[in-house]
């Protein structure tokens, strides 16, 4: 759940702490991010090619990282 705390946005945490848990809230981060950065990219679309690419930049990052885990958690079900 994102709430807005002083102008930033922020994550809640589960408090879990078995390998599995966090695995499943990092993925979870991480396609909270990838919408976060989207949202930015549509903000300054036209306004700032700097952030529109720091944007894509950042999708591409945290996508990669959405992947990594996501073969993680599969080695944990195998």
């Amino acid at each position: 759940k994102f709430t807005k705390q002083y102008g930033f946005q922020t994550i809640d945490e589960s408090n879990k702490h078995s390998s599995i848990e966090l695995l499943n809230e990092s993925a979870a981060h991480e396609k909270k991010a990838v919408l976060l950065y989207k949202d930015l990219v549509n903000l300054v679309d036209g306004e700032s090619i700097y952030l529109e690419e720091y944007g894509r930049e950042m999708i591409k990052t945290e996508e990669i990282h959405s992947i990594e885990i996501q073969k993680m958690l599969k080695d944990f079900s195998v």
